[in-house]
């Protein structure tokens, strides 16, 4: 039965509307809103939700502001219960999101997402592309949440009880990088201003109701795309040894959690 309202949701979906939709996998469900930029705005895992606001701005060019992707003309393809495409453009240049939650078994406090992006060059000339990915993650105490970058492709959130850690899988890694104290980050993006991330040292952490940035620089020819591939997952602390020495490898929470599931 849940795959025939899956179905008809992605029928609706393909019909052109842009809003809420839910996936569910496991011990977790997220909620992703294409047609605002509370984006994916919910991240349950066992009851729990860690996730205020993720979400994507862009900007064509070095002047003027950054634009939310809502503004694309967004629609949503329900593929799977825990699968989501969500794809848009201006005329002049689109951008598509593919998004798998991989949930936990109940009670295991494990989650995963992995998330491919393309964007495309639809006008007939170059376009310089300037790609940014907000995040706003609520791990419990919002004093206590530490940020850092722990290099150029990993980032990790800590909370009082969970850890949350993005890593971009394979090139491009990203081509700057920023933390900071909600709400700095958004009202950078949302000024009308051009944002160039301030690039926050490698290992330098940062406690509080923490928030981070990422941004992608790209010149596309007519036509031309670029893919960006990126996994994030949770996790319950303290961990052992062995869990801390996944996540020292490149999507080591989603291939930690993957293992799991077929075991």
């Amino acid at each position: 039965m849940r795959y025939l309202a899956a179905a008809a949701l992605a029928l609706a979906l393909l019909a052109g509307t842009a809003g809420a939709v839910t996936l569910t996998d496991g011990n977790s469900t997220a909620i992703i809103n294409s047609g605002g930029q509370s984006g994916m705005s919910s991240w349950v895992v066992d009851g729990q939700d860690y996730l205020f606001q993720q979400w994507f701005w862009y900007r064509l060019g070095e002047t003027g502001g950054e634009q939310s992707i809502d503004a694309l003309n967004l629609t949503d393809t329900l593929l799977d219960p825990a699968i989501i495409r969500t794809a848009g453009n201006n005329g002049q240049f689109g951008v598509q999101i593919t998004y798998v939650l991989t949930g936990g078994s109940a009670g295991s406090g494990r989650s995963d997402i992995a998330e491919t992006i393309r964007l495309t060059n639809l006008s007939s000339q170059t376009q310089t592309v300037h790609f940014f990915q907000y995040s706003d993650f609520d791990l419990g105490n919002l004093g206590a949440n530490t940020g850092v970058f722990v290099n150029t492709n990993k980032v990790r959130q800590t909370g009082d009880t969970v850890v949350l850690q993005e890593t971009t899988v394979g090139p491009p890694d990203p081509d700057h990088r920023e933390l900071g104290i909600f709400p700095s980050l958004l009202n950078q993006l949302n000024d009308g201003s051009p944002t160039t991330l301030a690039d926050t040292p490698l290992g330098a952490a940062l406690t509080g109701d923490v928030t981070w940035a990422y941004q992608w620089d790209f010149v596309l020819a007519p036509g031309a795309s670029a893919v960006i591939s990126k996994d994030k997952g949770i996790l319950p602390v303290p961990e052992p040894m062995t869990v801390l020495g996944l996540l020292a490898s490149a999507g080591g929470i989603g291939a930690y959690i993957r293992r799991r599931q077929v075991a």
